[in-house]
C-alpha cells in the first residue's frame, strides 16, 4: 500500500506542476513514413512514371496522411527541392556521391515541431566515413542517413535513420553496419527508428538481423528492433513496378523498424496504396507507421502468463481510485472486456490440467498451445498490434487516448454457439461495444428482437433487453462486396483469385468496415476472410 501511494504522491505532483492537468493530456503522435520516390533521373514515360506528372500525386498523398517524419530513398535534388518547396519540410541527408548520377537517402522533418539535434551521412561499405565509398561491389553507391530529432514542444527525443540497400549485394554487411551505427548514435531513452528499401525479403538474413530473429556472421543485432508493418497486420507486398499501378505485385522490400521501449507504443500501420487518375505516387508502395511516445507502456506484451492485464487493471484501478480521478466509461468496459478475455482463456487451460490427476499430459500441452494461439491473447486480430491491450492498463486513461485508428479494434474471430434456448449467442464484434451503439439489431434471430448475448461472463455493457449504455460516439460501416467466384477460373493476373485476394484485402483494410455483406463467395474465399482478415463469418453455402 505504501508503494501505491507513493505512485498516487507521483502522478498528484504530475497533476499539480501542469505537466499531466487533470483532464490527462494525450500521448504525443507520431507519424513516420517510408517513402521510395524512384528517382526522376530514370526519366519514366508519361503519364504513369514521369516525375512531373507524379509530383503532384506525391503532393497530394503527403498532404492527405500528414507524416511527422519521412525517410525518402532515390531522391534527385529536384526532387528533394520539391519537397522542401512545395510540402514545407527541411531535410538532413547527403548523397552517396555526385548528386546528378547518384540518389540522396534523406530524412524530411518540420522545423515548428522538430529540432535538428545532430545528422550524419555514410557511406555502405567497409570505409563508411568516407562518401562516394564502395567496398563491396554495389551496383550503385549507396549510403544511409541518421539523424537526432527533439521534439520542441515535449522534449523527447528520436533517433531515426534512413537508408536504401544494394539490389543482390552487400545486404548482411549494410544490416551490421546500420545497427552499429544506430547502437553508436542512439541514446537509451531515445525513440528509435529506422525506414528504408532494403531490397531483401522477410526471409533475408539481413531483415532476420535487424529484427532480432537471427545471426549474420555468428552475432546478433546490438540494438534489437522489430517490423511495424508485421507487427500492425500489414506485412504484405510494398513492390508495385514500372506499370505505376494501384496495388504491389511481388515482395516486401520496404520497411519501417522500431526499438520496443516503454514510451514507445505502436498505434497502427499501413501499406499505401492510394492512386491518382488512376496511377500511384512510385513503383513502392508508401509505408506509414504510427506510434504515441511519452506516456509509458504497459510492461506485459501478451494478456496471459500469470493474468498480468488482470494484475496491472487492480494496479491503476488502486492509483486512480487514490487520486479520485475518473476515466472514460468505453474505457472502463474495455479494462473489463479483456480482464474477462484472459479469465477465459485462463479456464481453457485449467480444464486441460485435470488430465494431469491421470496422468495425461497431452491435453495440457493441447490446452497451453491453444490458449498461446488464441487471437485474443497473441493480439493477431488486432490491426495496431498487440501493444494496445496493455495500454488500456494504464493510470488516467483519458479520452484523447482514443485515436480515430484506435476505434476500429475489434474482436471478431470468437465462435458462433447457440445457447440452450435456442438462441444465437453471438461475439458481437468489440468495435461495435466500443462505438457506443445506443441499440443493436438482432443478427440471428431464431427468438424475439434484442435476443444477442455477449457471452464474456459479466462485462456489464449489455442490457437484457439487448441496448448498450449510451457511449463516446455512433459510427457504423457497413459494405456490400461481390467477390466474384473464384470457382470461375478467371485468367491472371487480372481477375484469378490468387491475385485478387490481396487487392480485396487492401480495399477492406484501407476502408475497416464494420460488417461486410458478400455475394459469389467460395470456401476458399470465405477462408481467406476469417483467415487473413480476422473476420467471423455467418451464412451456409447453397
Amino acid at each position: 500500500m505504501r508503494f501505491l501511494g507513493l505512485t498516487a504522491a507521483v502522478y498528484a505532483v504530475v497533476i499539480a506542476d501542469g505537466t499531466l492537468s487533470s483532464s490527462c493530456t494525450a500521448a504525443t503522435k507520431l507519424k513516420v513514413m517510408s517513402f521510395n520516390l524512384r528517382t526522376s533521373i530514370a526519366n519514366d514515360p508519361c503519364p504513369s512514371g514521369c516525375w512531373d506528372q507524379r509530383k503532384s500525386r506525391v503532393k497530394q498523398l503527403v498532404e492527405r496522411y500528414q507524416p511527422d517524419l519521412i525517410g525518402t530513398q532515390e531522391g534527385a535534388p529536384d526532387q528533394i527541392q520539391f519537397f522542401e518547396n512545395q510540402l514545407s519540410f527541411s531535410s538532413t541527408g547527403e548523397c552517396a556521391g555526385d548528386c546528378r548520377w547518384n540518389e540522396r537517402d534523406s530524412i524530411f522533418y518540420k522545423t515548428e515541431r522538430w529540432k535538428l539535434l545532430e545528422s550524419s551521412t555514410f557511406a555502405l561499405s567497409d570505409t563508411p566515413d568516407i562518401l562516394p565509398s564502395n567496398t563491396w561491389g554495389l551496383q550503385y553507391l549507396r549510403a544511409a542517413v541518421i539523424a537526432r530529432f527533439q521534439d520542441k514542444a515535449t522534449s523527447r527525443v528520436v533517433c531515426m535513420l534512413n537508408t536504401h540497400f544494394d539490389i543482390t549485394l552487400g545486404q548482411p554487411q549494410s544490416a551490421i553496419l546500420v545497427a552499429k551505427r544506430l547502437s553508436q548514435h542512439c541514446q537509451a531513452e531515445d525513440t528509435v527508428l529506422m525506414t528504408g528499401d532494403l531490397n531483401a525479403v522477410p526471409q533475408s538474413s539481413a531483415v532476420l538481423y535487424l529484427a532480432d530473429q537471427g545471426p549474420v556472421d555468428g552475432s546478433y543485432t546490438p540494438i534489437p528492433m522489430y517490423d511495424t508493418l508485421t507487427a500492425a497486420g500489414a506485412g504484405g507486398p510494398t513492390w508495385i513496378g514500372p506499370s505505376f499501378g494501384s496495388h504491389p505485385v511481388d515482395c516486401k522490400y520496404d520497411y519501417v523498424f522500431s526499438r520496443r521501449d516503454n514510451h514507445t507504443c505502436l498505434r497502427n500501420g499501413t501499406v499505401l496504396v492510394d492512386t491518382f487518375d488512376g496511377y500511384s505516387s512510385s513503383d513502392h508502395a508508401v509505408l506509414l507507421s504510427e506510434f504515441c511516445l511519452g506516456r509509458e507502456c504497459s510492461g506485459c506484451i501478451a494478456l496471459d502468463y500469470v493474468s498480468m492485464m488482470c494484475q496491472e487493471h487492480a494496479y491503476v484501478l488502486a492509483v486512480e481510485k487514490l487520486l479520485n480521478c475518473d476515466i472514460p466509461l468505453r474505457a472502463q468496459y474495455i479494462r473489463v472486456l479483456f480482464s474477462e478475455i484472459t479469465r477465459i482463456s485462463n479456464h481453457l487451460l485449467a480444464v486441460c490440467c485435470h488430465a494431469l490427476d491421470v496422468g495425461a499430459m497431452t491435453p495440457y500441452f493441447w490446452g497451453f498451445e491453444e490458449r498461446e494461439n488464441s487471437p485474443c491473447l497473441t493480439g493477431k486480430q488486432y490491426p495496431p498490434s498487440l501493444q494496445n491491450q496493455p495500454d488500456y492498463a494504464v493510470p488516467l486513461l483519458t479520452r484523447q487516448h482514443f485515436t480515430s485508428r484506435f476505434t476500429s479494434i475489434g474482436l471478431t474471430a470468437l465462435p458462433l454457439t447457440k445457447t440452450p434456448n435456442a438462441r444465437h449467442a453471438v461475439m458481437v464484434s468489440v468495435k461495435a461495444v466500443l462505438l457506443g451503439a445506443a441499440a443493436v439489431t438482432c443478427l440471428s434471430c431464431e427468438a424475439k428482437a434484442g435476443a444477442i448475448d455477449i457471452s464474456v461472463g459479466g462485462a456489464a455493457a449489455m442490457t437484457t433487453q439487448g441496448q448498450y449504455a449510451p457511449l463516446a460516439s455512433t459510427q457504423l460501416k457497413v459494405m456490400s462486396f461481390n467477390a466474384r467466384t473464384s470457382l470461375a477460373n478467371d485468367k491472371c493476373p487480372s481477375g484469378c483469385w490468387e491475385q485478387r485476394r490481396w487487392r480485396a484485402k487492401q480495399l477492406v483494410e484501407k476502408y475497416e468496415p464494420d460488417l461486410i455483406g458478400t455475394q459469389e463467395g467460395a470456401p476458399d474465399q470465405i477462408k481467406f476472410f476469417t483467415s487473413n482478415m480476422s473476420y467471423a463469418s455467418l451464412g451456409e453455402l447453397l
